[in-house]
């Protein structure tokens, strides 16, 4: 899998990043990207390319820094 983070600033709690990560999440499933949320700022993916697209569709908020933390395969498939 391929990790993607959304770093957030320091003032921002736990709680508030995982919904803002849960809808960003939602946003890619709009657009037919399957990821799998693991922790409240992290997102995995199966493939490179949903990697790559959700980095694109992501990169534009405000509200956090959309990071690849993994471009390299991870062990494991979400499906």
């Amino acid at each position: 899998m391929y990790s993607l983070t959304l770093e957030y600033p320091r003032s921002k709690d736990t709680m508030y990043c995982d919904m803002i990560t849960h809808a960003a999440n939602v946003e890619l499933l709009v657009h037919g990207i399957y990821a799998l949320q693991n922790t409240h700022k992290t997102l995995l993916f199966d493939h490179s390319r949903d990697l790559t697209l959700a980095l694109l569709l992501l990169s534009n908020s405000p509200l956090y820094r959309a990071k690849i933390t993994s471009n390299t395969p991870i062990s494991g498939h979400l499906l």
